[in-house]
């Protein structure tokens, strides 16, 4: 009787109904370690990028700046969630209103394009099945019930998650490919130092978004092609725990990136020292030694 229980608890075994074996403690301090140097990297760049005239005009800090305030979402709302239910090992509030389920999972979707809010909250409430919740696993039971449908589940899968991934690779590299292309046919040499702020910026969030999204969307293509969900799950839920870790660096990149944000930093801090504080010293030489007198002006 016991073996066929455990049989059968083997092979109720999911993605929806387990966790990653990392203990919970252990991603506590995980997720805190690099959520708030996050959050204070991201209001540093959002600040110095809105502040200054000259970045503030930039078309390229345009993006940027989206990407920064989506992802602040996720570092203020979505992370102190999860870290409220490792604490308490339950997710608060521990009921399924509609109401509440709107005010602290979908109010940060709000800064999300429109096509986005519509479809998921048609997903959730308006598609014809009955969400089951479980209050003592993350994010309730990560497997809503349309995902189940072959149509909605499968759009979802490559509208939302597999195409903007392979779209965002291909648009990547083309227009790497295209200023090179230009340059060729200008029959002018390609410069790599003056390309290289671009090729790096584009290439490093290319990289942190692809190298946790490829893997993510091939072992959903395979769950949805015949492969048995028990292969891969354990796999599948580090990358969806390392999903938070795209949110993390994304400051930190476009920090590197605007390289004026480093230089007035660095001048602002040297006049303030300057004015602040300035000081000559002279060395006398005497009978018993050397000894040296600061003069404060």
């Amino acid at each position: 009787m016991s073996d066929k229980q455990s049989s059968n608890n083997t092979g109720n075994l999911s993605f929806a109904n387990t966790e990653i074996s990392m203990s919970r403690t252990a991603r506590f301090w995980i997720l805190l370690l690099f959520d708030i140097p996050s959050i204070i990297c991201t209001l540093f760049v959002l600040c110095c990028v809105l502040m200054d005239r000259k970045l503030r005009s930039s078309v390229k800090n345009h993006s940027l700046v989206l990407f920064l305030i989506l992802g602040l979402g996720t570092q203020l709302v979505d992370v102190p969630f999860y870290l409220n239910f490792i604490v308490h090992s339950s997710v608060s509030p521990p009921n399924p209103s509609r109401k509440r389920r709107i005010i602290v999972h979908y109010l940060p979707l709000l800064f999300l394009i429109l096509y986005i809010f519509i479809f998921y909250i048609y997903a959730f409430y308006g598609f014809p099945c009955e969400n089951s919740y479980d209050y003592t696993l993350p994010y309730c039971n990560q497997s809503p019930c349309y995902l189940q449908d072959p149509v909605m589940g499968i759009f979802d899968l490559f509208t939302n998650i597999t195409m903007p991934t392979l779209l965002e690779a291909f648009f990547s590299f083309s227009f790497i490919f295209r200023v090179v292309w230009q340059k060729y046919r200008s029959h002018l040499s390609v410069q790599w130092r003056k390309q290289r702020k671009m090729a790096i910026q584009l290439m490093s969030l290319t990289a942190l978004n692809l190298t946790i999204n490829v893997p993510l969307s091939i072992f959903n293509i395979a769950h949805l092609c015949g492969l048995p969900s028990d292969i891969g799950f354990k796999a599948l839920q580090y990358f969806v725990f390392l999903c938070y870790f795209v949110i993390f660096f994304l400051p930190f990149i476009c920090l590197a990136s605007i390289t004026s944000v480093f230089r007035n930093f660095r001048q602002k801090i040297l006049r303030q020292r300057r004015e602040i504080t300035r000081f000559t010293a002279t060395v006398r030489p005497d009978n018993f030694g050397m000894s040296t007198m600061v003069q404060i002006k």
